[in-house]
């Protein structure tokens, strides 16, 4: 068990002002829909009993910082909130950080993590590496080797050094340090600048140590950088409707001349029903039955197109695109390949997207069953929708 006290301070007062002006620590995060503060936090208090948790904000934004925070379950407890505290950030982030740490002082821990609010994607195994290292060579930070081969510019706007990508990493955050020597550093470097703290450190005390850092762990400065890699669902639905006499025949919100159509609580869109159910099963949302139950007068006779254009919407708002949508139907009659382009471009006009998107194939059952025997009709629907996580 550790003797040791470790702090953390998360740096969130900037003005967000390459992200738009909104704040960015506070914006939800897709997937997620949480605040980025709100899960970083999350990850910290997951991972270790920190003394401290001290977040450096605008004193305007405070109330909005608490609201976000409050919000999760996790960190609602009175064990943590008892822990943590705001403190005003500074004119930039080296003053931020020497605020939070000046707060620190009167009870001060054996050491510190310091933390950007705007890394919401860190993971406990780096934030276990950094104390790890911390208590051992006082001063840590997370790198990832760099990608890009690295050059310093002269004022004249030429190339001045070559530097050796092997050498070269990107600096990530939290970064550790033995308390006492950190805030030493930085009292001695007031009225200079520097743009993070291991070079505050490395400047009064020496060497900082590289522990692995992770290329999920990226910093959020616009607005684009929300969007992170895709989540892709897949999902499968069935439908089979009993084809009777004197009823419409609708497929993919088209009514087709035929003598027969689907005996159904709504229209009977046996196409549109199975695609209903596919989407809904990619979200894990439930089912059709679920979402229209035949039970409820409400969809008595109701039109399904409709049905599927306010679920699309629905699952739209909440940024899930459509891939592609594959889709089948049983029947003897009908033939579906006459029909194909008008039921695809149909179906492209209700769901919005292009009709490139929507395939459709049509089947018989080759006299086979009550399909083949003209009875009932069949369809199968397999969609790919995808979201930014």
């Amino acid at each position: 068990m550790r003797k040791n006290r470790i702090a953390l301070i998360v740096t969130a007062a900037g003005l967000s002002t390459r992200f738009g002006g909104e704040k960015k620590e506070i914006s939800l995060l897709p997937g997620l829909q949480i605040p980025a503060i709100t899960a970083l936090l999350e990850t910290f208090v997951h991972t270790f009993n920190f003394s401290h948790y001290v977040v450096t904000v605008p004193s305007a934004d405070e109330g909005a910082f608490k609201e976000a925070i409050f919000s999760s379950k996790i960190l609602s407890n009175e064990d943590f909130s008892r822990k943590l505290f705001f403190v005003q950030g500074g004119a930039t982030r080296q003053e931020s950080v020497f605020n939070g740490l000046k707060f620190l002082e009167r009870d001060a821990p054996d050491f510190v993590l310091i933390h950007d609010g705007a890394r919401p994607w860190v993971s406990s195994q780096i934030i276990r590496n950094v104390i790890d290292s911390t208590e051992e060579f006082l001063a840590v930070a997370p790198g990832i080797p760099s990608v890009d081969t690295q050059k310093t510019v002269s004022q004249d706007g030429f190339i001045h050094t070559h530097l050796k990508r092997e050498t070269v990493v990107n600096i990530q955050t939290p970064q550790g340090f033995d308390f006492g020597k950190i805030i030493s550093a930085h009292e001695k470097s007031r009225g200079k600048n520097f743009t993070d703290d291991t070079a505050i450190f490395a400047q009064y005390f020496g060497k900082v140590k590289i522990v692995p850092g992770d290329v999920k762990n990226k910093k959020i400065t616009y607005r684009e950088d929300l969007m992170g890699e895709k989540t892709l669902r897949v999902g499968n639905g069935y439908d089979l409707h009993r084809l009777v006499p004197q009823r419409k025949l609708v497929l993919g919100g088209l009514e087709i001349p035929h003598e027969k159509g689907c005996l159904a609580h709504s229209d009977g869109d046996v196409l549109i029903h199975a695609i209903l159910d596919a989407l809904l099963g990619a979200c894990a949302a439930g089912d059709i039955g679920e979402f229209f139950p035949p039970s409820d007068p409400k969809w008595k006779d109701a039109v399904s197109a409709e049905m599927l254009r306010g679920l699309w919407a629905s699952l739209s708002e909440k940024g899930w695109v459509l891939e592609n949508l594959d889709c089948v139907i049983s029947a003897e009659s009908p033939k579906i390949l006459p029909l194909r382009e008008k039921i695809r471009e149909s179906l492209s006009s209700i769901m919005e997207v292009p009709v490139e998107k929507i395939f459709l194939k049509g089947k018989t059952a080759e006299g086979c069953g009550e399909i083949g025997a003209g009875e009932a009709i069949s369809a199968t629907a397999i969609c790919l929708i995808s979201r930014k996580a």
